[in-house]
């Protein structure tokens, strides 16, 4: 579309060699994050202004008892607010149209947001997983002003309709705050393979040499455990050489690989793919996958997209994916005998049907040309 753009990623992964020129950005919110709690004890402007309505805010909810909870919340809007001042100098400099967003409610995102906000720049969250009703930063928000809260943003860019109608439950009468059918950006370019990158991904996995059926299994955070997964890890050893386990860890768990690793030992499992699996793009491995199994990974939703069929192996997982288990691409299986039972019906009649609602590219336009008006 003709169109310049600046990507800025926090946190410390720096992939080098890099594509295209790049600053690091994290060492300078490095700095702000220790400055500030080196100042913790030392009173400035901002915590005479704010700590009292921090408490007040806790106090009102019945939740004063939890001071620790309080302190918590005051450093990090301290936090939100000196980061914003440092996005604010580049914004300035930078002076963009709009902005893009993943994970706006996150200390970096809401701290964008804020700067964004002062500055009258549009703001967009793009979808990054799962959402709904029970989701804290999309759901059920009861009590919005009129013209919405400064860290939110002005548009919520949804996959589908239903991620949509969870936002406008709410946001009817507030101003500032839109949800959007986007569409899932990079699940339509892989899907349509005809990009060169998708492509080079695509002959990285071929040069695994897996014949046969594969079968993913994603991982969450702290749910991961063979406390919480000893059912599954009893299937795949059951039948760790009749398909091929496609392990994949949450990009939050790449440290715990070796616990991760050692669990499966355990269980006497011993034929995997888990190092290349976590390490290609997720749509990657989606576009090879014959079958889906989690816990409660937001995966679900992006492989029932795909025509992908997912087994959740736990009630928690049945709760956040309702509606996929309603239009029959999840099924809720926890007995060791019901999921293997499970995969040997879906990998027998399991008919790949592609689901895309939007199309990125004319929901784009259409934005564009909503902030030309």
């Amino acid at each position: 579309m003709n169109l310049t753009s600046l990507r800025l990623d926090p946190f410390h992964n720096y992939h080098t060699p890099r594509f295209s020129p790049s600053i690091f950005i994290q060492p300078f919110l490095d700095l702000i994050i220790i400055n500030e709690f080196l100042r913790r004890r030392s009173e400035n402007e901002f915590d005479k202004k704010n700590s009292e309505i921090v408490s007040s805010i806790f106090k009102n909810h019945n939740l004063a008892k939890f001071n620790s909870v309080v302190e918590q919340a005051f450093i990090k809007s301290k936090l939100i607010y000196k980061i914003s001042l440092y996005f604010e100098k580049k914004l300035k400099k930078i002076q963009p149209k709009i902005v893009f967003v993943v994970w706006y409610y996150g200390v970096y995102g809401a701290s964008m947001i804020l700067a964004c906000r002062r500055l009258s720049i549009p703001t967009v969250d793009i979808q990054h997983g799962v959402q709904g009703d029970l989701h804290a930063a999309y759901g059920r928000w009861l009590n919005v002003p009129k013209h919405g809260y400064n860290i939110l943003p002005n548009y919520f860019w949804c996959w589908s309709k239903d991620e949509m109608n969870v936002i406008n439950k709410w946001n009817n009468s507030i101003e500032n705050h839109e949800a959007i059918l986007g569409g899932n950006i990079l699940l339509e370019k892989w899907n349509s393979k005809e990009y060169p990158f998708v492509i080079e991904f695509e002959k990285v996995f071929k040069q695994l040499n897996l014949t046969g059926l594969n079968i993913l299994v994603t991982l969450s955070p702290g749910i991961s455990t063979p406390e919480v997964l000893d059912n599954l890890f009893k299937v795949i050893a059951e039948k760790q050489y009749q398909f091929n386990w496609l392990i994949r860890l949450h990009p939050n768990m790449l440290t715990e690989k070796d616990k991760v690793i050692a669990d499966l030992k355990k269980y006497k499992i011993k034929k995997y793919v888990l190092d290349e699996v976590t390490m290609l793009p997720l749509y990657t491995i989606l576009n090879n996958t014959d079958l889906h199994i989690t816990h409660s990974s937001s995966t679900v939703i992006e492989a029932s997209i795909l025509g992908i069929q997912s087994i959740i192996v736990n009630e928690y997982g049945k709760e956040l994916y309702e509606k996929q288990i309603k239009e029959g691409v999840a099924v809720v299986r926890i007995n060791p005998n019901d999921i293997l039972s499970e995969i040997d019906d879906i990998l027998k009649h399991n008919p790949r049907k592609v689901k895309i609602e939007a199309s990125t590219k004319s929901t784009l336009i259409k934005l564009f040309d909503k902030l030309r008006s």
